[in-house]
């Protein structure tokens, strides 16, 4: 049997013949294909294609692997950079025939929702997948429920674009949600606010993880015990970090302005490295030229998610997180790994992991907020320890092995 996955992201043939994706999702899609055997015996994706540009800028961090070795096959759909236009005079039915062969093929169909309604192939793939009687599971990554009205406050969105978003995009959004509740054979959200408003206590419903560190990736006891101990001598730098995309929904410049003002607040100690590369990266470098902090902000570009990714992060004591909509990062859960816990603005991902014992949360957009956080970390030290501690507890209970294992168990009851 295969399994199908159909996602919106973008994937690209190399001339060597391999096919590459961001890293860390490549990995994801190993530990997939082995966990599922051998009762599925290959797995196809079916997403959209990344451009030769993307591709030389970014191959150096991406990940690679041959179709027939490792029997995880690749079915091109339309460019990743496509237009709405363009895909409606052009492109949705060439897409939409070679996502309907592979459904045929296909023993069980995951994607999930379709967030942009005027190019629907996800949510395609599934209703394709229910017709034919195949297995289906319908995955949500975000609760974006809220995300209209934080854009439409922060400025990112305009009014008009508001008002379609409000009455037209997001009603849109949840017939789905509410089709695939009734159609689908599993659901499974990233939001137990998501799971009591659509599931109502239907068991084929479920709450999850998305983790991407496996066990070998947490901090060493040594090394943990190291870092607590050190951590707590004020004289020692307290060192912060975000690693992800540079985009502007991260929220990023909050991050370098409410370390700044910390710094001028007293916590002189600290300091910002920001892993990653994305469409603001040059816009982030200015900023932290205009405020004067290329001495504590420091940029390392991107970092192959790996060993070596890790253990750059074990030398990190608080992770920021200042997203300007909703958002659901894996960052969160692999920092906890390498004995980070965070300091983010109060979106509902973040308050509902506040119990975790390892998040603080301060109101939505304040840098005041964030840089009195980090003062008092700076100050209370003790405090910090403890946070870090509680963060590498959580991820020793919510490794990607153990949430792989309940997704495991999940889709096979599909087949019993």
């Amino acid at each position: 049997m295969q399994y199908l996955l159909v996602v919106p992201v973008a994937f690209y043939r190399a001339p060597d013949g391999r096919i590459a994706c961001e890293s860390a999702f490549v990995e994801h899609l190993r530990l997939t294909r082995q966990m599922f055997e051998p009762t599925f015996s290959s797995m196809r994706i079916a997403a959209p294609s990344m451009s030769d540009a993307d591709y030389e800028k970014n191959k150096d961090h991406l990940g690679h692997f041959d179709e027939t070795e490792e029997q995880i096959f690749y079915t091109q759909l339309h460019p990743f950079d496509t237009g709405r236009l363009k895909f409606f005079l052009f492109l949705w039915l060439p897409t939409y025939l070679k996502i309907f062969g592979a459904v045929r093929k296909a023993a069980i169909v995951h994607s999930g929702l379709s967030y942009d309604i005027l190019m629907p192939f996800e949510i395609f793939s599934l209703f394709t997948g229910w017709l034919l009687r195949r297995k289906t599971v319908f995955v949500i990554d975000i609760d974006n429920r809220t995300s209209a009205d934080m854009l439409y406050a922060t400025g990112a969105m305009s009014k008009k674009s508001y008002m379609i978003s409000k009455w037209f995009y997001n009603p849109m959004r949840i017939l789905q949600i509410r089709w695939a509740v009734a159609c689908c054979s599993l659901l499974m959200l990233k939001s137990q606010s998501l799971v009591n408003d659509y599931g109502k206590g239907k068991s084929h419903v479920k709450n999850f993880y998305d983790v991407a560190f496996s066990p070998e990736y947490l901090i060493p006891e040594a090394r943990l015990a190291s870092k607590v101990a050190a951590v707590q001598e004020k004289d020692n730098p307290l060192e912060l970090t975000f690693f992800g995309r540079l985009v502007p929904y991260k929220g990023i410049d909050y991050c370098i302005r409410a370390v700044k003002l910390a710094r001028e607040q007293g916590a002189h100690g600290a300091r910002l490295h920001i892993l990653g590369a994305g469409s603001q990266e040059a816009a982030l470098k200015a900023l932290t030229h205009e405020l004067g902090a290329e001495d504590y902000v420091i940029f390392y570009g991107a970092v192959p998610f790996g060993p070596e990714f890790f253990s750059q992060l074990y030398n990190y004591h608080l992770l920021m997180a200042a997203p300007l909509s909703q958002d659901t990062p894996r960052s969160l859960f692999d920092a906890m790994a390498a004995g980070i816990p965070l300091l983010a603005f109060d979106t509902d991902y973040y308050k509902d992991l506040v119990n975790t014992g390892a998040v603080d949360v301060v109101p939505w957009r304040s840098v005041e907020g964030l840089a009195e956080k980090i003062t008092a970390f700076h100050h209370d030290r003790a405090l910090l320890a403890q946070r870090i501690q509680a963060g590498v507890t959580f991820a020793q209970e919510n490794s990607q092995d153990i949430w792989m294992e309940r997704r495991k168990g999940w889709v096979l009851d599909l087949f019993r």
